[in-house]
Order: structure tokens, then C-alpha cells, then sequence
């Protein structure tokens, strides 16, 4: 076991970042004392964690607090983005590490304006592991001198803990580069306070994969949100295993839009390393917004609990036992990969789009690649009363749009689902209005004795046959 630094409550903002830069260079584990520990105000400032990683332990129990809480005006109005409370990275290799490198592999990019490609070496190393657990995250947003109402860009980096890779150079090494990331980071019961304009938790981007080998987040909580934008956690950088188990948060969000995963720098792409691998576990969220570019997210989810609203983009996999809240407009499922969603409740909000209608989900293809899915024992109802009239064309469980671009299409599977009962008996209402080019399977038996021609609303040139119990739909 490593030697314990106890650390006392101070007023002092460099006592904690000293700490942590002398815990890991000499290999030793951090106890936060009961009280407030304060972050170092500054702008992009850095925290590099070599080999030894780091330990922090706290005391998380009622009228005990261990506090990591950033200072009251520490962040510059005029330059308020990029305030960060901890934000770690990396340490850079050491001459030895560059001298290991025996296989360099070559990562080419095209100008997209000039059509000119450069490429460069690189190799990827990860090591130091990171574990900060029984403590609050105080992001003291609310005594920040900032104004309620403030565009996102002026300050949604500012996140108060923060991790992410890095990519480094050397001058003996000309066009060759080493990305370090950490081998694991967990967080374990923590409950972050006052959070709002920028995340809780930030796992930021490397620009390389994996930019974390793994992150475990357990028993995280969050309250008291000064405003709603950004989230309790965010993944902007995707990490190659993610285990996110019994939390209870504003938000979970992941938005890696910067490239996708398998043309990022990385080792050679095998079945171990071809998405991103998320394990989630009693996660409970008002908002669950899940998007990566490329179908990088590969989901292992169960029992995962939206309250307000969700958003699912791009993913593959399974989620299971879990139950989507929807804002009142329609809830696209774009470009999904095979994701299975196996007793799903979705519960939607009655509303009217421009056109009169209620819409459900919308599952969309995108970029010439299939959206994929199937829905088994699911449940989709509908609160609130459907308001019908002349301009209302059809209000619909489930609609798919004519998507023009070759290579767009739909594979749906609907199997042993429940459907609002109002849809398909009521007027100008059908369980699935379906205009997309692709495949469509339905239980006979879930439309409860109406018609096919009932339930749902072909495009004209479908083709729909009913086999064995199934009514298969292809539109061509």
C-alpha cells in the first residue's frame, strides 16, 4: 500500500495541485480531511500525472464532507472559457519511451479545402491510473459572477474535474509523435454540487484512440444545477472501455463529433478494439443524450432511466430494461448500428408539429449507411390528448422519412410490442408511418386485431407480405 498524504482544509489555492504533483512523484495515496479544499483558478491550466497515478480519498458521509470545490470568483468573465478546477493529463514520455518505440505507424490527413495530404509517425502509450473516490465535487458555479443567461461557447470548457490524453513531439524525433493516455480512470462515490455552463466531469478529447484505456464511474450523483447547459458527465473523447453503474445525475452525454473512431491514430483495429465498449448499469439521468461519430459506441446497457428527455445517436449493441422519457417533439434515432432494445419503455409527450401531426421516434439513415434496430417486448405510450383536425395529415408511433441519398435505408424489427391503444383505431392515427427506402418487420398480433391497413401507413410502392404471424414491409 502506498504512504498516505493527509490533507487538511485550507484557504489556500495551491495547497491541493501541490499536493497531487508531490503524491504522484513520490507514489503516494492523497486523504482529503473533512472540509474545503480549493482548486487553482487559471485558464487551461494542466495537471500531468506520470507513471505512479494518483489516489485521492475522501470522507462522504452526512455531516462529513471531503470538498474539492472551486473558488468563489475564480473565473474571469471576459475570459471565462477554459477555467478548469482539475484538469489531468499525461505526463509526457520520457527519453526512454521514444527510444522503445520499435513499430511507428503512419496517420495521413487530406486538407479539405486543398485536397493536399501530409502524414506523420506516431505511436500510442498508455499507463498511470487515476482513482478519485468519497468525495463531493463542489463546481461553485453559482458564486462565479457570471450571468444566468450566456453562450455555451463563452464558456462550456470551463469543466470543474477534467481528463484526457495528450499528444507530445520531441526535436530528436522529426514528423513523429507519442499520444499518451491514462491505462484507467475511476471515479467512485462522488456527488457534485452547483454544477451548470460546463460539465461536472469531463473526459475531454486526445485526438487518438483510445484516449483512455478505461473509465469506471460508480455512485456518482449530482444536485443543486445552477443552469442546464452541458452535463453531470460528458464523454467528448471516447475511451475504450466505459462501466457507468448506480448513478444519479442531471446528465449523461457523449458528443465525440471531431472524426470518426477508426480513422482517428491508433493501434490496428480488431474485434477488441473496434468500438468503444460502454457498460451501463442502474444509471438513472434527467437527460441522456448518447452520440459519437462513425457508430464508435458499442452499449451493454440495463436498467438506464431518462427523466426529461433522451437522445440516442449512432449507437450499436443492446439496452434493455429501461424506461425514455421524450421532450414534446419527435425523437429521431439516427443511424443506429444493430442496436437491440429489448423491454423498452418509451414515454412520449402529446404535441402538434407544424403540420398538426404527433411523431414519435424517427429512426433516419444517414451519410449512404443503414439505421438499424429492433424493438422486442417494448412499450410506447403517449401522455396527454392528441389533438386531430383538418390540418392533421397523421399522428404516428413510429415515422420514417424519404431519405433520397443512395445507400439510405431502414432494418426495423418491431416483435411482441405494446402500442398507445389510441393509434390505429382512433382517426388520422397509426402505429407506423413508414416512407423509407429498407425493411420493415412487424408482430401481426401486437396491432390487437385492427388491420394491417390500419395500423400502419405504407409508402405506395411497398411490397407487404404477411409470413408466419410477421408482416414483412420492403420499400424499395
Amino acid at each position: 500500500m502506498p504512504e498516505t498524504i493527509t490533507l487538511w482544509p485550507s484557504t489556500d489555492q495551491n495547497q491541493l495541485v501541490d499536493t497531487i504533483a508531490e503524491a504522484n512523484r513520490d507514489n503516494k495515496e492523497i486523504c482529503l480531511m473533512p472540509g474545503r479544499h480549493l482548486t487553482k483558478p487559471g485558464i487551461r491550466n494542466r495537471i500531468a500525472i506520470g507513471k505512479n497515478g494518483l489516489i485521492i480519498k475522501g470522507t462522504l458521509s452526512t455531516g462529513e464532507l471531503s470538498s474539492i470545490q472551486r473558488p468563489s470568483n475564480a473565473i474571469d468573465p471576459d475570459r471565462s472559457d477554459s477555467n478548469h478546477g482539475l484538469f489531468f493529463i499525461p505526463a509526457k514520455p520520457l527519453d526512454k519511451d521514444w527510444a522503445s518505440v520499435t513499430q511507428w505507424r503512419t496517420h495521413r490527413t487530406v486538407n479539405a479545402t486543398t485536397g493536399a495530404v501530409a502524414s506523420y509517425k506516431y505511436a500510442v502509450i498508455l499507463r498511470g491510473k487515476i482513482r478519485i473516490e468519497n468525495i463531493q465535487v463542489d463546481c461553485n458555479m453559482g458564486n462565479q459572477g457570471l450571468p444566468a443567461v450566456m453562450p455555451s461557447a463563452k464558456i462550456e470548457h470551463s469543466a470543474m474535474i477534467a481528463f484526457s490524453g495528450q499528444k507530445y513531439a520531441n526535436s530528436a524525433y522529426p514528423n513523429k509523435f507519442i499520444f499518451m493516455g491514462f491505462e484507467s480512470v475511476t471515479i467512485n462515490n462522488v456527488r457534485t454540487i452547483r454544477g451548470g455552463y460546463a460539465d461536472d466531469i469531463w473526459i475531454s478529447r486526445g485526438y487518438f484512440r483510445p484516449n483512455i484505456g478505461k473509465v469506471i464511474i460508480n455512485k456518482v450523483t449530482s444536485k443543486n444545477r445552477v443552469n442546464q447547459k452541458r452535463a453531470t458527465i460528458t464523454f467528448s473523447g471516447l475511451t475504450q472501455k466505459a462501466e457507468i453503474t448506480n448513478c444519479n445525475i442531471y446528465k449523461l452525454e457523449a458528443e465525440e463529433a471531431s472524426a470518426r473512431w477508426d480513422e482517428l491514430p491508433g493501434p490496428p483495429i480488431t474485434a477488441s478494439n473496434k468500438y468503444s465498449f460502454w457498460k451501463l448499469r442502474n444509471v438513472t439521468c434527467e437527460r441522456l443524450d448518447l452520440a459519437a461519430k462513425g457508430k464508435a459506441i458499442f452499449m451493454d446497457a440495463d436498467k438506464v432511466r431518462s427523466t426529461v428527455s433522451t437522445n440516442i445517436y449512432q449507437l450499436g449493441g443492446k439496452i434493455q430494461n429501461s424506461v425514455f422519457q421524450m421532450l414534446p417533439v419527435p425523437t429521431p434515432l439516427n443511424r443506429l448500428n444493430d442496436l437491440v432494445f429489448r423491454r423498452v419503455n418509451w414515454v412520449f409527450t402529446a404535441f402538434r408539429n407544424v403540420k398538426g401531426n404527433f411523431i414519435g421516434l424517427s429512426p433516419r439513415p444517414q451519410y449512404g449507411e443503414t439505421c438499424s434496430a429492433t424493438f422486442i417486448d417494448n412499450t410506447f405510450k403517449v401522455r396527454g390528448s392528441l389533438v386531430t383536425d383538418a390540418e392533421t395529415e397523421w399522428h404516428s408511433l413510429v415515422e420514417t422519412e424519404n431519405s433520397p441519398l443512395a445507400g439510405n435505408s431502414v432494418d426495423l424489427t418491431f416483435r411482441n410490442c405494446r402500442y398507445d391503444g389510441r393509434f390505429g383505431v382512433a382517426e388520422k392515427t397509426v402505429i407506423g408511418k413508414l416512407i423509407c427506402r429498407g425493411k420493415y418487420k412487424f408482430r401481426k398480433a401486437d396491432f390487437n386485431g385492427i388491420s394491417v391497413d390500419e395500423a400502419l401507413f405504407v409508402k405506395s410502392t411497398a411490397t407487404i407480405a404477411t409470413i408466419a404471424g410477421t408482416v414483412h414491409i420492403t420499400i424499395p
